[in-house]
Parts: structure tokens; sequence; C-alpha cells
């Protein structure tokens, strides 16, 4: 399907406005590799020019319901966050999201403020996913504000 998707595309005419300079992929783990570095260096970037202006830079990857172990999904969620086969958001999150959390470790690791929230809702056995992609109900985004509330006020308090 993959190969199929491929010739189709390079059939189509060609417009650099919609598709920025060519980067040819060998197959998609390079593509999602690629882009993995494309948002780190973002973040890095982003990092430096909040630090040469005073400011604080936070980072936190959101946590998403197809990464392995990051939830507890019964049946009744399934039914509305779980969408399984290739394009789907599950296959893009199980390929990219550890190529993401690898990332997010080394702008850790460079001195960006990066938390990693994927395992947020670990123990959460009631339903918080409602979609396939990645959204919340209330809930979960206020579980997820406290934490990023948490931990820049740990690491203010720090700066201190």
């Amino acid at each position: 399907m993959e190969d199929r998707l491929r010739s189709a595309l390079a059939t189509q005419d060609k417009d650099l406005q919609v598709t920025g300079p060519p980067e040819p992929f060998s197959d998609t783990a390079a593509f999602f590799s690629a882009q993995a570095d494309m948002w780190m260096r973002s973040s890095l970037q982003v990092a430096t020019l909040a630090k040469d202006h005073g400011a604080l830079y936070a980072h936190f990857l959101q946590p998403n319901q197809y990464v392995p172990g990051s939830k507890p999904i019964g049946p009744k969620e399934a039914a509305v966050a779980l969408v399984e086969g290739p394009f789907c958001y599950g296959d893009a999150v199980k390929r990219g999201y550890p190529m993401l959390i690898e990332r997010g470790k080394r702008m850790a690791a460079s001195g960006v403020l990066f938390e990693d929230l994927t395992m947020i809702y670990q123990d959460l056995r009631k339903p918080v996913y409602n979609d396939n992609c990645c959204h919340v109900e209330p809930f979960g985004y206020d579980r997820i504000a406290d934490r990023m509330v948490e931990r820049l006020l740990e690491t203010t308090s720090e700066r201190r």
C-alpha cells in the first residue's frame, strides 16, 4: 500500500509552494526520523531564543492513546479512541513517538526543560480519550495542565 501511495504521489504535478523543497525518503521510517529531527531542532532553536531574551521555555510531549502501555483502554473507550490500519494516527504514533521520546531526552540533555507526558494516564482506568486522534475529556486536560504547572513551579523555584 505504501508503494502504491508513493507511486501515485510521484506522478502528480508538484508545486513547490505546497511541497517545499524536494526531500526524497527511502521509506517511512526515514521520513519519521527526519520529522523528529526537525521537531527537535525547532525546539532547540526556540529554547535558545527564549534563553537569549531571559524567558523560560518548556516543551511537553503530549500523551497519546497509541503509545504502548500509556493507558489501560477498556472496550467502551477503545470503540471511540482506537482505529487500526495503515495511514491512521495509531500507525504514525507507534512509528514516530519513540523517536520523539528519544529526541526529547536529547533536548533535556542539552538543557531544554522537556517532559514526556505520554505516561500521565498510565494508571487511569476511566475513559479519557474522546476521539481516535489524541483529544481528551476536560479532566484529562486538567491533569496535563496540573503537571505542567507543577514542573514549571519546580523549575522556577530551583532558579531562585
